[in-house]
């Protein structure tokens, strides 16, 4: 984890297959994202896995965002 001094940023997990589903099937969250179609939530589970078995590095950094109480709040 990376800890800062309004949010954290963490790995992702699997868990987080579901609300990642949900932001990007929603319009008002993706609506200035390259993000044209819906995406199934299987899809969604996939990515999640290959994020999680992919080395992290400066061309493959992605982390979930959180509040300090824990709140995921987005992702990069």
């Amino acid at each position: 984890m990376i800890e800062g001094s309004i949010v954290n940023l963490r790995a992702f997990d699997i868990d987080d297959a579901a609300r990642m589903f949900r932001w990007r099937n929603d319009a008002e969250v993706v609506e200035y994202l390259n993000v044209r179609y819906p995406t199934p939530l299987v899809r969604e589970g996939d990515f999640m896995r290959r994020r999680g078995t992919a080395p992290q590095s400066f061309t493959n950094a992605h982390f979930v965002v959180e509040t300090k109480d824990g709140l995921p709040i987005g992702h990069v």
